[in-house]
């Protein structure tokens, strides 16, 4: 035996429709064209349904629907589980519940996953303005709540439905804060992230392979921002150095193994430089390293350097973090390890042989050391190579090709086939794999440094100045870069050019102060709410001096605090004049505070039908119209088509002449 499901007014059902789709939107634009038009469709089906009156389709219409994305999120995500398969399925199945919807039981589960949903935004996007559209998101489902238990509520009562979501999302804010400053933060989070938790982002990785892609995806998502302590060092200082490659197999370049940093020992350095002091904020990438400016010196005390200088902590970042580092932008190494010299002349025997045959050429022509360096560099400056993010695909021996044939490509490209002819030659050499210059913002006074500033150069051994860093890269010549390039940034005359134009251009200028301030704010948003971990709840604590009573005192005064905050919404509430809540049960009352002036007034729970027959019984002159009243008012109030505005003004008209 089923129980009784009431049914949901107009303005119910369409606030449900709005509140679903600014929930799923966010999901659907990151489905495939193919795959979104399903939730589409469903939610096109619902609003013809409501215009139409049409029936619910039968039971096998909805099992296959509902098998269709099943299959459509294999077929894309080759799982149903994950972060990008878990999110996209839950958002169709909360779409498809409009098939089935009925009454108020399957409206409030699909208002609860809505709330579900919401949350799992923020795997994709905890930006200021990402965060702004999921509040709104969250105030219409609020207000949805109240519209679905108003059930003789009509289209003129949105207003009044806005006002008391939001009304309860501001008493809940104080709570909100309270918890998020005072409730102990854990060093690690509380569940493991879903491994497609980082997917989608380019940027650096592990290792790298010449010519198997056909184009160099750019993303505009932040890798980390940069304060500064000490003045900014120059653009061609700007070097995040991160994973150093080593092995190649003559296409992929890989890292040492662990055991293999286990045998190195970490060379010496003489810094040529004051120390350059910076604090990082770094996004999480579910990587183990850090970035610091290249040549590190002091790191955070959980920080190891490798004996490549490549910074990594022991655990996975998945979560925004801190750190402060000072680094040394020129150095000079003071002696080497005769094992990383060694397989820093690795190559392998049978791969790009053109290659190798260039570099011998020029060994037995008597070039060696930093005139072998120059000589390269002087082939990709004088030679036509070109820059581009486009390049053609390579196969087979891809450094001859790249040299030899098709001669474009990116900083991949030309790092790989710089390090190839440097051990060729004799010359110990590697790849650094990292991030190149920074965005300064003017407001913010910060650099941001974005994943479309990944960057490769190459680092070789000198003789009497130890490891030093070439970028082959910027080697390119200026005018014969095809779209827009890492050796932009070494252009000072480019630069300059473009400074100008900023200066003649007032609107330009505009533009760049507005996304600066803009920046500034998303940057604030992100060191003091997402970046709020246990180092500054730590320090809050501290300078508020509720530290000295450990933390049960702490969780003591953030109860007592609720505790307030709960008290002084009760003292509010009580304290307010109160109002109808809704513009009928305004006029009833005032119809029934004319009958109790005249000795007659309505009994605590009595409903409008039996106080009329009351009052009709006590004064039968007045019976015809009371009852009139009370009907129009209960059919009005509590009938399941809702009152429109023309039925409410015959009603206050009624009870504007009535007189007892």
């Amino acid at each position: 035996m089923s129980r009784f499901d009431p049914p949901v007014s107009i303005a119910g059902r369409h606030w449900l429709l709005t509140s679903l789709a600014l929930v799923v939107a966010p999901f659907i634009a990151r489905m495939p064209w193919w795959l979104s038009l399903l939730p589409l469709l469903v939610m096109g089906w619902h609003v013809m349904k409501e215009r139409r009156c049409w029936r619910l389709p039968p039971g096998y219409i909805r099992v296959m629907v509902v098998g269709l994305a099943v299959v459509g999120i294999v077929l894309q995500h080759h799982t149903i589980l994950g972060r990008d398969a878990g999110t996209a399925l839950l958002a169709l199945l909360l779409t498809m519940k409009l098939l089935e919807f009925k009454g108020l039981r399957d409206a409030a589960l699909m208002i609860f996953l809505g709330y579900f949903l919401v949350a799992g935004s923020f795997l994709y996007d905890q930006s200021l303005l990402s965060g702004g559209y999921l509040f709104a998101t969250v105030v219409a489902l609020t207000a949805t709540l109240v519209a679905l238990h108003h059930p003789a509520g009509g289209a003129a009562d949105s207003r009044h439905y806005l006002q008391v979501g939001g009304t309860l999302l501001l008493q809940a804010l104080p709570i909100a804060v309270l918890l998020f400053l005072l409730f102990p933060r854990l060093p690690g989070p509380l569940w493991s992230l879903p491994r497609d938790a980082f997917s989608g982002r380019t940027g650096l990785s592990e290792d790298m392979s010449i010519g198997s892609i056909s184009s160099l995806a750019d993303s505009d998502e932040v890798a980390f921002r940069v304060r500064f302590f000490d003045p900014i060092p120059p653009a061609d200082r700007l070097y995040w150095r991160g994973p150093v490659l080593w092995h190649t197999d003559g296409r992929r370049w890989t890292r040492l193994l662990r055991y293999e940093y286990q045998l190195l020992e970490k060379p010496q350095y003489q810094p040529l430089s004051p120390p350059v002091r910076y604090s990082v904020i770094l996004e999480p990438a579910n990587k183990p390293w850090l970035m610091a400016l290249d040549l590190p010196g002091t790191l955070p005390p959980e920080a190891e350097v490798s004996p490549d200088f490549q910074v990594t902590v022991r655990e996975l970042i998945t979560r925004q973090r801190q750190y402060e580092a000072t680094s040394y932008t020129r150095y000079q190494m003071r002696d080497a390890d005769l094992q990383a010299l060694e397989i820093g002349l690795e190559l392998p025997k049978r791969a790009n042989p053109r290659t190798r045959a260039l570099a011998e050429q020029w060994v037995t022509e008597g070039t060696q050391g930093e005139a072998l360096v120059q000589r390269a560099l002087d082939l990709i400056h004088n030679q036509p190579f070109y820059y581009t993010r486009n390049p053609p695909l390579l196969t087979g021996n891809v450094v001859d090709q790249f040299l030899f044939e098709t001669r474009r490509g990116f900083c991949e490209h030309y790092s790989a086939a710089f390090v190839t002819l440097m051990r060729a030659g004799g010359v110990p050499a590697r790849i650094v794999t990292g991030y190149q210059g920074g965005e300064p913002n003017r407001v913010g006074d910060y650099l941001t440094v974005r994943q479309s500033d990944a960057h490769a150069w190459a680092e070789v051994w000198l003789e009497g100045k130890g490891w030093v860093r070439v970028d082959p890269t910027a080697a390119v010549s200026p005018n014969r870069i095809e779209e827009g390039s890492d050796v932009g940034r070494f252009s000072g005359e480019a630069g300059a050019a473009l400074l100008s134009a900023e200066d003649r251009s007032l609107l330009l200028r505009a533009w760049h102060t507005a996304t600066d301030t803009w920046e500034a704010v998303d940057h604030a948003w992100t060191e003091w709410v997402l970046g709020y971990g246990p180092e500054k709840q730590q320090e809050l604590l501290e300078r508020l001096g509720l530290l000295r009573w450990g933390w049960r005192g702490v969780i003591t005064v953030l109860f007592s605090g609720i505790a307030l905050v709960v008290l002084i919404v009760a003292i509010w509430l009580l304290w307010q004049r109160p109002r109808p809540p809704d513009p009928l049960l305004r006029q009833w009352l005032r119809f029934c505070a004319k009958l109790a002036r005249r000795g007659l007034p309505r009994a605590p729970g009595e409903g409008p039908r039996d106080y009329a027959a009351r009052v009709a019984s006590a004064r039968p002159d007045l019976g015809p119209t009371v009852m009139e009243i009370a009907e129009r008012y209960q059919l009005l109030r509590y009938g399941p088509g809702g009152a429109d505005a023309g039925a409410r003004r015959t009603l206050a008209q009624q009870v504007t002449r009535f007189s007892p």
